[in-house]
């Protein structure tokens, strides 16, 4: 999964990707940038106040 993410963020050229969990939070840097690996409650309330 997060080779496939890689590799999306490489084509996209984006530099931040995004993996929703029930529960995990961690950060994964890799060479395309960062992959945030955060829980559903708290991605969900970060779209809500944008």
């Amino acid at each position: 999964m997060i080779n496939t993410l890689k590799e999306a963020m490489t084509e996209r050229k984006t530099s931040e990707g995004f993996i929703v969990t029930r529960s995990q939070s961690e950060t994964i840097k890799v060479s395309a940038g960062k992959i945030f690996v955060v829980p559903a409650w708290k991605f969900l309330l970060e779209l809500e106040n944008q």
